[in-house]
């Protein structure tokens, strides 16, 4: 069984403070997208606020906010997270150069918030194709995912098929 949790960065101290802005869990609306993704993959989704280190040692980190070109130097970690509404030039690069499994962009997190399908969601290729999705634009290794369905479910699908699954520990 896929474990899967998603983690949300706080800003950094230099980040201007917007007023009246909602916080990133409301803003996002990650309880619904935890709920979705728990039910496509039949387990619980968690979701920690908080930094790095209070991910769980096991499954997937979806990963909301922070520097995705700190994780370079550490391809374990990098083999497990997905970045969440990373810009479309981040997310090919996270994917074929760092290593990471897939990466939402900001614009495909916003449709799927939208109702409006998939799109946004880069991928490895090779992956992809095995779970039967269908390739849309792509660089090097990675390429975008072009499907109907809800995001959550996607993700849920493609992240079955990843070579070096995180599986939870027994």
């Amino acid at each position: 069984m896929i474990q899967c949790s998603i983690l949300v960065l706080p800003p950094p101290p230099s980040a201007p403070k917007p007023v009246g802005a909602r916080p990133p869990r409301q803003f996002f609306a990650l309880d619904r997208f935890a709920s979705e993704l728990a039910t496509a993959l039949g387990t619980q989704v968690l979701i920690i606020e908080g930094e790095l280190d209070q991910a769980p040692a096991d499954g997937f980190i979806l990963v909301l906010g922070g520097d995705l070109a700190g994780w370079r130097d550490d391809p374990a970690l990098s083999s497990r997270c997905v970045p969440l509404g990373a810009t479309l030039g981040d997310a090919f690069r996270v994917v074929s150069a760092l290593g990471m499994p897939a990466a939402v962009t900001s614009e495909g997190y916003l449709e799927w918030q939208q109702g409006l399908g998939v799109s946004g969601l880069v991928t490895d290729a090779e992956v992809a194709r095995a779970a039967g999705l269908t390739l849309g634009p792509s660089r090097g290794s990675a390429s975008m995912i072009e499907a109907d369905g809800p995001l959550p479910a996607t993700l849920a699908s493609y992240l079955q098929r990843w070579p070096s699954n995180p599986q939870a520990s027994s």
